[in-house]
């Protein structure tokens, strides 16, 4: 070991990272060197390395920690030989702290890189760590990663589960780093920008079959930058789209059109304008976002997959199965709000609320694939309940409680949906709108929504996120915004924009209909889209209509000439039906109903003659959730449509009227699911997917909380039974029929499935 010390010592100087190594290596074999000393316990070589570090000897408390953690393993094996599984829970317990002690002593040496290994071996040794992510920031910050340096010391700060005077000093430090790093990093950006032409064609690029380049690929620093921020399955990715970019895009506007066709519906007005920056075209969010949510991983199951909450708030990923198949647990924060949990528009993260012990929430969004990658997590002063991505899935609409108040707040989550963190800015809130009742849609084809405020005023807002409200003030200003927020008080202040003041567009209902969540549908033929709510009649008679109105014509379609005194509604994604269920009076009157659009293909339909507690859609198909009398049990049941050109049905019934298919078994619902979604069923239908991605299947979670899934065969896969909870009411022989069992997929008290 001495003669490799002077060896070392006579060699030239080596580039900083190499010494570092270099120093490490010769500080682990001088150790070893010395042999075993007479306490040679992991808390008197943890306190060996302290000693170290606090002398500025980084080497030697590296080497010092690395001892300590093998001196750790080989307890562990010991114990577990044993069959002492206590022991080995509280030996694996020290772990992180060992972990987390030895990424400073690399940090201090000047490897970062080793620095971050360790703090986030320290993470999943124990995820309440809350030192781990601290020491996962400043690695960060030594790479020149600011967003994902802020987005760690966001979760270090939840993860303290208090707002100390000390944990709040350091965070805002590291967060008033990142803010400096990623301003930098913007102006050498944008000087990198200037220096070129936006669209220059060169020889080269027409020789390998390409044409004018855009200014970002001909930023010189930008194959340091793809390196660094990449891994091997994004640059996989990006060199695909690189190619395509060369071949295809000659401008800045080719690029942007090109980048519109990855936006729902084609729609260019959901390109991120506010992420311009320095030259780079907006349409860069969009592309790399196609090319992240990739087919092969976003359906990596045969129907889709179920995020199921376990009783203890932890949120994973099954496949439908009996069983649930392999099991696969996020890397995020327990302590989920399961009502709050929903996917991504394609699949691409999960989103859900997390309340620490000491009641602090935070929004939680965990990027997919989730195997190995960081979820974002950023503390808020507020209380979310009911989250809603937009259908472009860069936003995320946050209803929830600020000071006794109810708030509708939009969130930043362009970073989730890219391969790389550096490529937005950190996510941030911002406040739109207080009232209460508070009920909204997102529109299919911008970023608008229809907003329905104190249960009688519907109007149309944009739902704009923090760098586009705060662009008056200045970039600098927005960033800052962006990177402080969530340790800031937020005001309820709305000034201008709040109550009933929002939006210019839309109208009152002063009738005696009481309704929650109006919708936005993806009509064909509207290029807006349309809303489906209710409207006073033209009679003036104090009715109040359900109808389609097409906002960028003005013209309304009248589905529904007089609605009950309480309704709710749906228009199936496909644009082709409405499903509206209510009662006038307690003889009966009412039930379930449904009509084809345009209102002029017939009269509506009578689905059931009773209410249902909910209604949801999947394609065609109409899934009803219904009471079994005075009793807590509810039962299943599925309304497919009727059938063109089929003149009679099964036991001579009309084809007209459709086929209901029936749960064979009822069940207790949970908890969550029963009084937190069901008495607001249509706002959560909105996002919620109770549905398989096939829409031959529906997913639920019981008062035992066991998450069960059950079938519903598209019509005419097979003869259905007539045994069912439904089977004792009039007519149900001939228009109804048993569906096959629910199966058991895992334990849980919230489910919902993904996209596709």
């Amino acid at each position: 070991a001495a003669a490799a010390a002077v060896e070392a010592a006579a060699t030239p100087t080596p580039p900083p990272l190499v010494a570092a190594k270099a120093a490490a290596v010769a500080a682990t074999a001088l150790v070893e060197a010395e042999g075993p000393t007479e306490e040679s316990s992991v808390a008197s070589l943890r306190e060996a390395g302290n000693e170290r570090i606090r002398a500025g000897d980084h080497a030697g408390a590296v080497a010092r920690y690395r001892q300590a953690l093998e001196v750790l393993e080989s307890e562990i094996r010991s114990a577990s030989s044993v069959s002492s599984v206590a022991l080995v829970a509280r030996l694996r317990g020290d772990r992180a702290p060992l972990l987390g002690n030895l990424s400073a002593a690399q940090l201090g040496l000047g490897d970062a890189g080793a620095a971050l290994e360790a703090a986030r071996g320290a993470a999943k040794a124990n995820r309440s760590y809350a030192k781990a992510y601290f020491r996962q920031a400043k690695a960060m910050l030594a790479l020149g990663r600011p967003h994902a340096a802020a987005n760690a010391a966001r979760l270090s700060f939840f993860m303290q589960g208090q707002v100390s005077a000390a944990g709040t000093v350091e965070t805002k430090a590291l967060l008033k780093q990142a803010e400096e790093l990623a301003s930098e990093n913007r102006r050498a950006a944008a000087a990198a920008a200037s220096s070129s032409s936006s669209a220059i064609v060169t020889p080269d690029a027409h020789e390998a079959g390409g044409g004018a380049m855009c200014s970002l690929e001909l930023a010189p620093e930008l194959p340091s930058l793809v390196v660094r921020f990449l891994d091997g399955a994004a640059l996989v990715r990006l060199g695909r789209g690189a190619r395509r970019f060369r071949v295809t895009l000659a401008t800045e506007e080719a690029l942007l059109a090109c980048a519109a066709q990855c936006c729902p519906g084609g729609s260019e007005r959901w390109l991120r304008k506010d992420l311009l920056r320095a030259g780079t075209g907006a349409g860069w969010l969009y592309a790399a976002r196609a090319l992240a949510v990739c087919p092969e991983s976003v359906a990596a199951a045969p129907n889709g997959r179920l995020a199921i909450c376990d009783r203890g708030g932890q949120v994973f990923v099954c496949q439908p199965v009996e069983g649930g198949g392999r099991r696969e647990p996020l890397w995020a924060p327990p302590h989920c709000l399961p009502f709050s949990l929903c996917w991504g528009p394609s699949g691409e993260y999960l989103a859900y609320t997390s309340v620490s012990d000491a009641r602090l929430a935070a929004l939680v969004v965990a990027p997919m694939p989730w195997v190995g990658v960081d979820a974002i997590v950023t503390p808020l002063q507020m209380a979310p309940y009911y989250l809603a991505p937009s259908p472009c899935g860069t936003r995320i609409a946050v209803l929830g409680a600020l000071r006794t108040r109810q708030v509708l707040c939009i969130v930043d989550a362009a970073q989730a949906t890219m391969p790389c963190t550096e490529r937005a800015p950190p996510m941030s809130l911002h406040l739109l709108v207080s009232a209460a009742p508070l009920y909204f849609d997102w529109a299919p084809h911008a970023p608008e929504l229809l907003l329905a405020l104190h249960g009688r005023r519907l109007c149309r807002e944009r739902g704009a996120v923090a760098s586009e409200a705060y662009s008056s003030v200045g970039e600098a200003t927005a960033c800052e915004a962006a990177f402080q927020q969530p340790l800031q008080q937020p005001t309820t202040e709305l000034g201008p924009r709040g109550g009933a003041e929002v939006g210019a567009e839309g109208w009152a209902v002063s009738g005696s209909a009481s309704f929650r969540a109006p919708q936005w549908v993806d009509r064909p033929g509207c290029p807006q889209g349309a809303w489906l709510a209710p409207k006073d009649s033209d009679a003036g008679n104090g009715r109040v209509s359900l109808v389609m109105h097409d906002p960028a014509s003005g013209t309304t379609e009248v589905i529904c000439e007089t609605l009950p005194p309480s309704v709710h509604f749906s228009a199936s994604p496909t644009g082709r039906w409405v499903a509206w269920s209510g009662m006038h009076d307690m003889r009966g009157h009412g039930g379930v109903f449904v009509r084809r659009l345009p209102v002029a293909s017939g009269s509506p339909i009578m689905v059931f003659n009773g209410t249902a507690l909910a209604l949801a859609w999947g394609g065609d198909r109409l899934a009803l959730l219904i009471e079994l009398g005075d009793s807590d049990e509810l039962v299943w049941a599925v309304w497919d449509p009727p059938v063109e050109g089929v003149e009679g049905g099964p036991a001579g019934v009309a084809a007209s009227a459709g086929r209901l298919s029936v749960a064979p078994a009822s069940f207790r619902p949970n908890e969550a699911f029963s009084e937190r979604v069901v008495p607001f069923f249509d706002q959560f239908e909105r996002r919620l997917r109770l549905w398989s991605p096939r829409n031959d299947a529906i997913v639920f979670a019981d008062a035992r909380a066991q998450v069960w899934v059950q079938p519903f065969p598209p019509p005419g896969s097979g003869p259905g039974g007539l045994n069912h909870p439904l089977a004792d009411l009039v007519g149900a022989a001939g228009h109804a029929s048993a569906a096959p069992p629910a199966f058991r997929v895992a334990d849980g008290c919230f489910a919902c499935w993904s996209p596709q």
